[in-house]
Parts: C-alpha cells; structure tokens; sequence
C-alpha cells in the first residue's frame, strides 16, 4: 500500500526504520571472546568486513516455561543506530546512556535497558554431541 499526499509519499515522509542504518557494533568484546559458559554465549568473536562489524557466537535458547536451557545456535548480530529516529538506552542504575552510546558489543547489551535496532541471524546447531561437534559445526 502506497499513501500519496499532494506532494509527497508516505515513505518520504517518515523514513523506514532500516533507512540509512549506522552500524555501531563495537570492533570487540573481551567478555564473550573468553567466556566459558554457552548459556550466555561463548566461542564469540567480532569479525569484520567491509567497514562494518559482526559478532558471531554459539549461544543456547532459554526456555522460561519449563527453566531451562535448549538447542544450541550459531548466532550472528550487528547493532544500528538510525538518525531518523531515536531508540532510548539506560544503564542498570537506570540513568539515561542514550547518547552517550557510540558502539555496542554482546556484552553491553546485558546490562542495558532500552532499545536498539539489532539484525540477527541465528542456525540451530544439529546433532550436538560434544564441545567438540559444536566447534566443528560452528567453523
């Protein structure tokens, strides 16, 4: 559907959220990059390309009906500011970090409240048997 004024479109007018995106994915995360635990994501790493960056991690689903933790995943996320529109952020003592923040890793969004746009793409790693098979999945 297209709405048309006299003078302009809808999408002229107020700009999609996924316009003019500003990768602001930090170039690294020390905290992921050697955690031991999968349920809060391990084996990550920031990787980049083409002058933006990419966090890739394995990360397990938490279920919170039954308390507990499932499949496990390969997880791919790049975080984005967009200067059309205004996401606040608050740290955990809840004062206002919104434009403060310039870059975002894994790690920082754990204890941030708020919003941010994020594109993920997450792949349930089959047949997990071992560290092992989840390395050789994930490679």
């Amino acid at each position: 559907m297209n709405v048309v004024s006299d003078y302009n479109t809808f999408e002229d007018v107020i700009p999609g959220v996924f316009d003019n995106l500003v990768n602001i994915t930090a170039d690294s995360d020390a905290a992921l990059a050697s955690s031991t635990n999968i349920n809060n994501g391990m084996f990550g790493e920031v990787v980049s390309g083409n002058g933006e960056n990419m966090i890739i991690m394995v990360d397990r689903i938490y279920d919170p009906q039954d308390g507990i933790y499932t499949d496990y995943n390969t997880v791919a996320v790049k975080y984005f500011n967009n200067p059309n529109y205004k996401f606040y952020k608050y740290n955990s003592n809840g004062t206002d970090i919104t434009d403060s923040v310039t870059s975002l890793n894994y790690t920082d969004t754990k204890t941030m409240r708020g919003a941010t746009i994020a594109k993920f793409f997450v792949k349930k790693l089959d047949k997990v048997s071992s560290w092992e098979s989840i390395m050789i999945q994930f490679v």
